[in-house]
């Protein structure tokens, strides 16, 4: 039910992506768009007179959609990947990156991602003894609209939310983003003593939930990660 809600309310503001996955989860690089006549106007480079003064008519109902770079990818470990120029550039074309199974245990910024400000929700080592970690999320937003984005609490693992203000997307509702990596439920994650619940899922549609009580309708709901879903 909640799911099915969600993506009422992402068909609604527009979004649309560009390679396999469903919205609110984003699977693949996803790209928030809008007609191009409709990025004509307010008071972007090339808008006319008479655009201003017709958004400036409409006051707080006048928007205009932005295209918005979005990446979504299991990079299953991070620090295997940064020492690699091509990755690099790739990630830095995207003005919104969500990273999931980095298998950083720590949330120290790291230099290669300097146009980015960065948020970390740190990976997992089930003993003190074992190298292996498990799960980690960064989700990164290019610099320019860090003073846009506000992160919201959370005591939920392996999870991330942000508040980003509306003008990023140019949507009349502010967005809830969250970016979140579910362990599979063989996972030994299950297994700590901190951990109450059978399949994190549940922890991602509670911290939905949390936010929809906070903001109600006056938000966009928007998911990615990697949820060790099946389907069919």
């Amino acid at each position: 039910m909640l799911l099915s809600q969600l993506s009422t309310v992402a068909s609604r503001h527009r979004l649309q992506h560009v390679s396999p996955g469903t919205i609110p989860f984003v699977t693949g690089e996803a790209r928030l768009s809008s007609s191009p006549k409709a990025t004509q106007h307010g008071e972007g480079e090339g808008a006319t007179e008479r655009d201003r003064d017709n958004t400036e008519g409409q006051g707080a109902r006048a928007y205009a959609p932005k295209s918005v770079r979005m990446l979504n990818y299991n990079i299953e470990g991070l620090m295997a990947k940064i020492s690699e120029a091509d990755f690099i550039e790739y990630v830095n074309t995207f003005d919104i990156v969500c990273l999931t199974e980095t298998f950083l245990v720590h949330d120290r910024r790291l230099d290669c991602f300097s146009d980015f400000e960065q948020y970390f929700s740190p990976a997992f080592k089930f003993t003190v003894h074992d190298n292996k970690c498990s799960g980690g999320v960064l989700v990164m937003v290019k610099s320019k609209h860090s003073h846009l984005v506000q992160r919201i609490d959370t005591l939920a693992d392996n999870i991330v939310v942000l508040k980003i203000d509306k003008t990023v997307f140019g949507f009349e509702k502010d967005v809830i983003f969250c970016g979140a990596y579910v362990p599979p439920s063989s996972s030994p994650y299950y297994k700590q003593a901190h951990v109450t619940v059978t399949c994190s899922v549940s922890l991602v549609e509670q911290c939905v939930l949390d936010c929809m009580q906070t903001f109600g309708q006056s938000c966009v709901y928007l998911l990615a990660g990697d949820f060790n879903a099946r389907t069919g």
